[in-house]
C-alpha cells in the first residue's frame, strides 16, 4: 500500500506537502512516485503552441517567404557571376584578337621591308608597288596568317613610308572590325 492518496484529487501545493511528509516518514527505498496530476504536467507541444499563437503573433508561413528571399538572393548572385565571367571572357577575345591583329600588321611590315630589301628591289606579290602588299582594296586576296590578315600601303615617297594594317581572321562582330596599324619610315 502507497502512502499517497489518490492522485486525482489533489493539487500540486497538496501533492508537494504529501510528498514531502512522505519523504519524511518513508525510508528512500520505499518511496514510489505516483503520476502527476495534469495541472502539474509541463505544458504538451499542443497546449505550447495555443499559448504562443495568443502572445506571439508570428505570421505564418515566414519559412516559406524567407526561403524564397533566400533563393532569389542566391540566385542573383550566381547570375552575377556568370556576367562577371562572360565580361571576362569578352575581354579576354578582345584582347587576343586585338593581339592577332598586331602580329599580322607586323608581318605585313616585314614583308614589305623583304620586298625594299632584295637586290634589285622586286614586286613579290604582283601588285604594282614594291613595298606594299596587297594594296588593291580587296580584303579577298590579303595574306592570311593563322593569327589575322594584312596588307600593306605606301604612304608617301619621300621619306618613304609605309603603312601596315593588321586585322583578326574572325568574321563575327565585334571583332570582325578590328584593325591595328603599324607605320614604318625608311631612310
Amino acid at each position: 500500500m502507497t502512502p499517497y492518496p489518490a492522485h486525482n484529487a489533489m493539487t500540486g501545493d497538496q501533492w508537494r506537502r504529501a510528498a514531502a511528509a512522505a519523504a519524511r516518514s518513508t525510508p528512500a527505498h520505499q518511496l514510489v512516485r505516483a503520476p502527476r496530476s495534469a495541472e502539474a504536467l509541463p505544458a504538451t507541444p499542443k497546449r505550447f503552441a495555443v499559448a504562443r499563437r495568443g502572445c506571439e503573433r508570428v505570421p505564418r508561413g515566414i519559412a516559406v517567404v524567407s526561403f524564397i528571399a533566400a533563393l532569389l538572393v542566391i540566385g542573383t548572385m550566381i547570375l552575377w557571376l556568370f556576367a562577371a565571367t562572360a565580361t571576362t571572357n569578352a575581354s579576354f577575345m578582345g584582347h587576343y584578337y586585338s593581339t592577332g591583329a598586331f602580329y599580322a600588321a607586323e608581318s605585313g611590315v616585314e614583308m614589305s621591308m623583304r620586298e625594299q630589301n632584295q637586290s634589285p628591289p622586286t614586286d613579290i606579290d604582283s601588285d604594282g608597288t614594291i613595298g606594299s602588299i596587297s594594296d588593291n582594296g580587296s580584303t579577298a586576296d590579303d595574306p592570311t596568317l593563322v593569327s589575322g590578315a594584312f596588307y600593306v600601303h605606301k604612304v608617301s615617297a619621300s621619306p618613304v613610308t609605309f603603312r601596315a594594317y593588321g586585322r583578326p581572321v574572325q568574321t563575327a562582330a565585334p571583332w570582325s572590325t578590328f584593325k591595328r596599324t603599324v607605320e614604318v619610315q625608311t631612310q
